[in-house]
């Protein structure tokens, strides 16, 4: 008999040798990845104990970005083995002629805490707001006094699955946990928990509930964070409504009070078209601060503050600036100082070949009625954003404008100019979505809320498209300066001098006089370095430091100069044929400047070249 189970069960892809009548992965006779998950967590009562794998199938996992595109069938479970490697699997199981295999399958990271021995307990979370009746305070009566406290369809409802305790979330993301309870009865209004004793309650420490694994109302926890908050709840002081209104609910309310009240003052000016600032505390800029040093990165205060407001106040950011200047980089140490989780933050790689929004979006496969998410996976982002509004969001379009932005970013254009309880992203027609049969996963319409922000990297260069006057008109648009190299020197273990970084920062210099486009990136000043150290290793090599210095000048630096003469002759001087020098050239000047430190014999050859090409062309490709 064929038989489903609704609750969510946590798993990993089982490791290798751990079945033992098959390959944890491997490839069907219809040609399909086929693949075996571990379960972690506690099953329903009803799902039988002995069974500690189920099956799952590559195309299960097309949704989430898996291309089983692998040459070879090595190639490609190694390509599922690496997807998955850095993942947890929530499912629903079922069962079919003896075979059980996963439902609804979903994507989670692993932390960085997790072993492959760790055993979790599903815990159902009643949201304030969302699946909790009322707040803090008559949530935790309704639960002493026997009634039912509101739905929760993703744990078992199965007599003998009772939890002993359970999470209430706050609007503003705190968690509780409220037992111990001993049974528990669902009926239309939902679940009603009952204990033999005094439950009690207690507040979740981030610490503790950061190893937590969140599946929208469910969280997985495990065996070390459960002993602990079963110990505190065995121990809490405050065991009866009395004490528990007077003592802590008072306090959560005049906290949240407060909190609204200061919302309310610090908006109540505002366009309701302004977005709500993001909301960090107010070590945040010190924190962002040390984030970018500890990436090795140096920018102006200025550009770092300038870059948090924009960020904060507006619908769209755009970082440019020098190739190597560290664009991405600064967005990864915002997301660094913002505490964001992974799924919390989002990376789209634009590619030049986008024509449309399906290429960002995805599209409605009409043959197999199914809706196809991209492989960006920002329709997945922004559907989790939607569903937790209390959790800030970060996506990073790298690279915008390499496509023409127009072609799949103007419906964002547009809906991020409306009210924010109007910004609706349409992904199909509406009257598609019965008719999808993951039209519940991925709904017509998701709204963008406030918690959404997004920022993007423009690439320079002849390759890139340029950015309308419409999108223009409605981005901060930030150009990141480049700081002295010194600077960069006392934050990292350079062993360049301090008269190679001066050399290098004035020919920085000179090159900015030639093109806001052209000069030498702290990625470079940092390659050239371990270039040289490296080089210093090497035993009985025939290139010295002088000669290393030039050759990486050559190599690194120089072939960036590019352009018509009338843009590079001030910089590469003029070629003098009768003489067969090159006149005027300040990069030569300051060669000449610095020869104790190289003859700069390959580079002045170059530069010769380049200004010959711009005597016969008028141009340097």
């Amino acid at each position: 008999m064929n038989q489903s189970w609704e609750p969510f069960i946590l798993g990993e892809l089982a490791e290798e040798g751990s079945i033992s009548d098959q390959q944890s992965i491997f490839i069907n006779k219809q040609n399909q990845l086929q693949f075996s998950i571990h379960i972690i967590s506690t099953p329903p009562s009803s799902f039988p104990s002995e069974q500690q794998t189920v099956t799952a199938y590559g195309n299960d996992l097309e949704e989430y970005g898996f291309e089983d595109d692998g040459d070879s069938p090595l190639e490609r479970i190694r390509k599922l083995e690496d997807f998955l490697a850095d993942k947890l699997i929530v499912f629903q199981a079922e069962q079919r002629n003896g075979y059980y295999r996963t439902q609804s399958l979903k994507l989670i990271p692993k932390k960085n805490s997790f072993v492959s021995t760790a055993a979790f307990h599903p815990i159902p979370i009643f949201k304030e707001g969302v699946n909790a009746n009322g707040s803090l305070a008559k949530f935790f009566q309704d639960l002493k006094q026997g009634a039912y406290i509101g739905r929760n369809d993703l744990i078992s409802k199965e007599e003998e699955d009772t939890p002993r305790y359970i999470l209430y979330e706050t609007r503003d993301r705190h968690y509780y946990a409220i037992g111990e309870f001993d049974q528990h009865q669902y009926a239309y209004g939902g679940f009603n928990f009952q204990s033999k004793d005094d439950i009690a309650f207690i507040p979740v420490e981030k610490d503790v509930y950061k190893e937590f694994y969140f599946s929208q109302t469910l969280a997985f926890i495990g065996d070390d964070e459960e002993d602990l908050l079963l110990n505190a709840l065995q121990s809490a002081e405050v065991k009866s409504v009395d004490e528990f209104t007077e003592q802590k609910v008072v306090e959560v309310e005049q906290v949240k009070e407060k909190e609204v009240v200061q919302q309310k003052v610090s908006t109540m000016k505002a366009s309701e078209l302004t977005p709500t600032p993001l909301p960090v505390s107010g070590d945040f800029m010190e924190r962002f601060i040390a984030a970018t040093k500890a990436r090795q990165l140096v920018y102006k205060e200025e550009d770092l503050y300038n870059f948090h407001t924009c960020l904060s106040t507006g619908k769209l950011t755009v970082l440019t600036g020098l190739s190597g200047v560290g664009k991405l980089q600064l967005i990864y140490a915002y997301k660094q100082a913002m505490a964001l989780e992974n799924h919390q933050f989002l990376t789209v790689s634009v590619k030049a070949n986008w024509l449309s929004e399906e290429a960002l979006l995805g599209y409605v496969d009409v043959t197999n009625n199914v809706y196809r998410p991209a492989t960006t996976g920002i329709v997945n982002v922004l559907i989790e954003a939607a569903k937790n509004p209390q959790q800030s969001y970060l996506i990073c379009f790298d690279g915008m404008n390499l496509a023409t932005v127009e072609h799949y970013f103007a419906q964002f254009l547009a809906i991020l100019e409306l009210p924010v309880e109007e910004r609706k992203l349409l992904l199909y027609h509406p009257d598609f979505e019965e008719k999808l049969y993951n039209g519940p996963l991925y709904p017509a319409s998701i709204p963008v809320g406030d918690n959404v922000r997004f920022v993007a990297t423009a690439q320079t260069g002849e390759h890139v498209r340029p950015f309308s006057e419409r999108l223009l008109d409605r981005v901060n648009w930030m150009t990141l300066q480049i700081e002295s190299f010194k600077k960069l020197a006392a934050i990292t273990s350079l062993s360049l001098t301090e008269t190679e970084l001066d050399f290098l920062w004035e020919l920085h210099e000179v090159l900015q006089t030639v093109s806001p486009q052209i000069g030498v990136s702290p990625r470079i000043v940092k390659e050239m370095n371990a270039y040289i150290e490296s080089l210093a290793a090497v035993k009985n090599s025939p290139i010295d430091r002088k000669k290393a210095l030039d050759l990486q000048i050559a190599q690194r630096i120089l072939p960036k100069i590019r352009g018509t003469e009338q843009l590079l002759q001030e910089g590469i001087g003029f070629y003098n044929e009768g003489e067969k020098v090159v006149d005027n050239s300040k990069i030569i000047a300051l060669f000449d400047k610095y020869a104790a430190l190289s003859h700069f014999e390959r580079s002045r050859m170059l530069v010769v070249e380049k200004a010959k090409e711009l005597v016969l062309n008028g141009y340097i490709l």
